[in-house]
């Protein structure tokens, strides 16, 4: 077994540094101006921030392939620091995005730099990393300044991204500035800014529902909560939105499984040990050392993270010892803290993963929420496709804290409250209301996606009520296939036949 030993600067690398460009990272850029900003404030020394995108970079993806696509980033992450100041800091913020942080720059010089990167990138010849083949690159840019824009990093870094995406509608391979904005536009960032909409619309029955089983769990018992729906009902948000409201108080683990987990032994279940030994190794210590020893070695062969103290020595391979090791380190690990499981896509679950799932849920010990999502129409073909999942959750149903929230399309008000909340001061559209109903059949995704094809588009302006008129003619266009349900492809097929699905790059 090979073991991994990392110093501080190692870990620091890790934690702080792009893999891909051997940038800083988002963390490290939050981490910087969570510490800078205030001391700029202090001062009130400027403090500027340049959020960057390469403009039709999904093209390359498309024509070239993702490797060419890393390929093209890695260089471009090298022209970005070749034309920086020694004291700017060049940030991979996410995907095709990138950020350069500028300490001491008021908006004109910051502007400068700006305009001087965007020059750099449009005159430099890229190449492809197989073929030679020269490809063409540019960027759009988004300029903002503390403290005239923004007094915090969550409005600096939104500032910024407003005057990029400004940037991006004035037709790419540019440079705005926050603060010198078209109204239109900001209006039109900020109705995306709904997307996908962060209310809970319709749900609060299920989220009042997982509360209880959040209490259960706290008070010492163990739940399982099972969502089901079809695409695009809120499955997936709601499992994110237990993360997020809970990764304080909980050890919470969100995945969307693949098929290929299927093939992988307890996959989820060593992801979210893995995740408590990089978060909390006190708490994983702590709970290894409650263990029977013979799970030690077994345990040991996962997990060569162990300290030597806590590991035996390992022997041959035990399946047996390694399903009841990791059961009793969860349960383990669940006592000092509780542990929230959220898995998406649970057909894609492996056996042995299930088989742990339910011995923590008949258990007396512990305190795990396991939270699994599956859609609908899974369930009509689980006795063909997949009888070890039909079982399982079988098997779970007859628990003491098992909870089925079946997740529903919106009806024709809580499609109106859907749209009140992502279009406000609309005023009353019901025909607008009722094609948007009757084209979606309520499906919040579908909902959302169509309201932010028609904003991108200009057919949408809370300012001109007419627009909603011609958006209706659009919408009439479109009819529902046979069949009541809702049929993902169909829909985006027809919506691309009437040339509604144009979203800029």
């Amino acid at each position: 077994m090979v073991e991994f030993k990392y110093s501080k600067d190692d870990l620091a690398q890790l934690v702080f540094k792009d893999e891909l460009t051997d940038l800083h990272n988002r963390r490290f850029m939050y981490r910087y101006l969570d510490q800078n900003i205030p001391g700029s404030g202090r001062t009130q020394s400027p403090f500027s921030l340049l959020m960057i995108d390469v403009d039709s970079f999904k093209d390359i993806n498309d024509s070239f392939g993702h490797l060419e696509g890393d390929h093209m980033l890695k260089e471009l992450s090298l022209v970005l620091a070749k034309n920086l100041r020694p004291t700017d800091i060049p940030v991979r913020y996410a995907g095709d995005e990138f950020s350069i942080l500028l300490p001491e720059t008021d908006k004109t010089n910051a502007s400068r730099v700006a305009e001087s990167i965007r020059q750099a990138v449009a005159s430099t010849k890229f190449f492809r990393r197989e073929k030679g083949q020269p490809i063409s690159i540019t960027i759009s840019i988004g300029v903002a300044t503390f403290p005239d824009d923004a007094r915090n990093r969550e409005t600096l870094i939104d500032e910024a991204d407003k005057a990029l995406y400004n940037s991006k509608n004035k037709g790419k391979n540019c440079v705005s500035e926050a603060g010198k904005l078209d109204e239109g536009v900001i209006a039109e960032y900020n109705l995306l800014s709904t997307l996908p909409c962060p209310a809970f619309i319709g749900r609060e029955e299920v989220l009042n529902d997982l509360m209880k089983s959040l209490e259960a769990v706290k008070n010492g018992e163990n739940a399982f909560v099972f969502l089901e729906g079809e695409v695009g009902v809120g499955k997936t948000s709601i499992l994110k939105e237990l993360e997020h409201r809970n990764e304080n108080d909980f050890l919470a683990f969100f995945t969307v499984l693949v098929e290929t987990d299927r093939l992988q032994p307890y996959k989820p279940i060593i992801a979210l040990l893995k995740k408590t030994i990089s978060s909390e190794k006190n708490i994983f210590d702590t709970a290894a050392l409650k263990i029977k020893p013979e799970y030690r070695p077994e345990l040991k062969t996962i997990f060569p993270e162990l300290s030597s103290d806590i590991a035996g020595e390992s022997g041959k391979e035990n399946r047996k010892l390694l399903f009841e090791g990791m059961v009793s380190l969860l349960t383990a690990v669940s006592e000092i803290k509780p542990i929230i499981i959220l898995l998406d896509e649970i057909q894609n679950i492996d056996e042995g993963s299930m088989e742990i799932i339910t011995c923590l849920s008949e258990s007396d010990s512990g305190r795990v929420l396991t939270a699994a999502a599956l859609r609908s129409s899974y369930l009509d073909i689980l006795s063909t496709h997949h009888p070890r999942l039909e079982k399982f959750l079988s098997e779970i149903a007859g628990t003491p804290n098992f909870s089925h929230q079946p997740l529903v399309p919106f009806n024709q008000t809580l499609t109106n409250n859907l749209l009140d909340y992502i279009l406000p001061n609309r005023g009353p559209l019901p025909a607008f209301e009722r094609k948007i109903y009757e084209l979606t059949r309520g499906n919040p995704l579908f909902i959302e996606e169509i309201v932010k094809n028609f904003i991108l588009r200009k057919k949408i302006s809370i300012k001109d009520k007419k627009l909603f008129h011609q958006v209706c003619i659009e919408l009439g266009a479109l009819t529902w296939s046979n069949g009541a349900d809702i049929d993902p492809v169909w829909l985006h097929e027809e919506i691309g036949k009437n040339k509604m699905w144009c979203v800029p790059g």
